[in-house]
């Protein structure tokens, strides 16, 4: 906000050509700080081949094409309890705590209709 009033500010003040060349050259200066970072960067190269994973997607895709959606989406989509918790010590402690706070909103959640103005 503070940038674009003072480009605004000084291409109608003082000159509409120093007020582009202040963006163009904070461009440069951030694509300059960028190449000569690249040494630093770290660079993972890909294995396997892309189109592989693209597969993997399409067929999987397929697949699922004809599920039914659950009636209830917002609590069987995205609070999803999984089954087994073989995770052990703290973790074990912290899902079922989760757990057990999602189950009773979920409780409290069904109890709540929802109606259309």
């Amino acid at each position: 906000m503070v940038s674009v009033t003072l480009i605004v500010y000084v291409q109608s003040s003082v000159s509409w050509a120093i007020g582009l060349g202040i963006p163009a050259f904070l461009m440069f200066l951030s694509c300059a700080m960028f190449f000569l970072g690249t040494k630093i960067y770290v660079i993972v190269k890909p294995q396997g081949s892309p189109l592989t994973s693209v597969a993997q997607v399409v067929v999987s895709a397929a697949k699922k094409q004809k599920l039914k959606l659950p009636e209830d989406l917002l609590l069987n989509l995205f609070n999803h309890i999984p089954t087994n918790q073989s995770t052990p010590g703290f973790l074990t402690q912290i899902s079922s705590s989760f757990s057990t706070r999602l189950r009773s909103l979920q409780m409290k959640t069904k109890s709540l209709r929802w109606f259309s103005c």
